[in-house]
């Protein structure tokens, strides 16, 4: 990949500071009047160190594994579709300041969609515990970060950048389960989700019109203080 080479020696290590214009500059990155980063279409907020980017809903009803994946990825079983390259996510989380692990050691997150015009839902309200019988209950994504091999990030080959309960470390973020809720089957509470015309009402196999959504990575109070970004 084009910024892997220049980023390998610090994928594990973020001792550098987001500060450094040279480096914002060889990985693609820039950075606003007010400190914000922009990270190929991952915007790194200053002021409360929130990620977000652009996607459009994926799948309305049935079953996912995938919360959000990118076309090359699980897209059958995936909520949210975007253009993100998943290890430019992870950069942009690092860049942040925040670690990466296990379930148990990684960066939690709460998740947020925004949709329509300003309107604003925790993305574990669009989900339903099929195995329990009830709405998902509203939890945190980790950020476990992507495996490598041959220099090539895995996550990005594999096209999968938020799991639920897919507990592979071949993605960014994992939904932080418990080893129970992980087999659980979850699916997609139609009723919760904005509304879409068909794209085709002669031909409703066309599927529907698209969504276009903002996902959110909001830092969970009190789990794990990132690292000052200045």
């Amino acid at each position: 990949m084009k910024i892997f080479s220049i980023l390998l020696s610090l994928l594990f290590s973020i001792s550098f500071c987001a500060q450094d214009a040279e480096l914002l500059k060889k990985i693609g990155a820039r950075k606003d009047k007010d400190g914000n980063i922009l990270l190929g279409k991952a915007f790194i907020r200053k002021s409360d160190r929130s990620i977000s980017f652009p996607g459009r809903i994926n799948i309305r009803e049935g079953v996912i594994e995938v919360l959000v994946s990118t076309q090359r990825g699980r897209m059958h079983e995936s909520l949210i579709v975007t253009e993100l390259d998943p290890f430019q996510l992870q950069m942009a989380l690092i860049l942040a300041g925040y670690d990466n692990g296990d379930i148990k050691r990684g960066a939690p997150f709460h998740i947020e969609i925004i949709y329509g015009k300003s309107r604003r839902i925790n993305v574990d309200e669009w989900l339903y515990d099929n195995t329990a019988g009830k709405p998902k209950e509203k939890g945190t994504y980790v950020f476990v970060g992507s495996s490598f091999r041959d220099k090539q990030c895995l996550a990005s080959l594999e096209g999968n950048l938020i799991n639920i309960n897919s507990l592979d470390r071949n993605t960014i973020l994992n939904a932080a389960l418990s080893s129970k809720s992980a087999l659980h089957e979850y699916i997609v509470r139609k009723e919760k989700m904005p509304e879409a015309r068909l794209k085709n009402r002669e031909s409703p196999l066309e599927g529907y019109e698209e969504i276009p959504v903002r996902v959110i990575l909001i830092p969970a109070q009190g789990k794990q203080s990132p690292r000052k970004m200045q």
